[in-house]
């Protein structure tokens, strides 16, 4: 079921509420909070002065940015890249999948920054090394990702980064 609101709890009286989502105490129910996007006039001036401010926080901090080889981890390298910011790109790689373009594009924007890093997917198999995990009642499907997750948070601490920034966040 991909609504969330009409999932039936596992625990009585105990819900899951994921980011997106709100407890509305009113109607005793989860309620998705979504965001609806309005037009406004722009140019690709106004675009990178938003990005130029939305950087500037990170101001003397090193910052690393997961490249995953998706869109919006590119378009945050290449803003980096036109800006003249440093960064450090780290990102997980796969031979299983060749014929997809992030490979590819993970290769490419790798040389854009600075002591970059892939790590072999490979290694960190989904569901693996689960003992790490914290105890929890209803685990997420998310914890099949994290011995990898965890080898690219070590891989930008190695590295001395300050700041991470991803597609998902970014």
């Amino acid at each position: 079921e991909v609504n969330q609101t009409e999932w039936k709890q596992v625990v009585p009286d105990f819900f899951v509420i994921n980011p997106g989502f709100r407890w509305d105490y009113s109607k005793k129910c989860l309620v998705e909070d979504l965001y609806v996007p309005r037009r406004v006039e722009s140019s690709f001036e106004k675009f990178i002065t938003v990005a130029e401010e939305y950087f500037s926080q990170f101001r003397g901090k090193k910052i690393g940015v997961h490249l995953s080889g998706g869109f919006d981890s590119s378009l945050i390298i290449c803003l980096l890249n036109y800006l003249g910011i440093p960064f450090t790109p780290i990102g997980l790689v796969s031979n299983r999948f060749e014929f997809r373009t992030e490979r590819h594009i993970q290769e490419k924007l790798l040389e854009w920054g600075d002591n970059g890093k892939l790590i072999n997917f490979e290694d960190y198999p989904f569901w693996s090394n689960l003992l790490m995990n914290p105890k929890q009642q209803l685990p997420d499907s998310n914890i099949m990702m994290n011995n990898a997750s965890f080898a690219l948070a070590k891989a930008f601490h190695e590295a001395d980064v300050d700041v991470v920034i991803n597609g998902q966040g970014g």
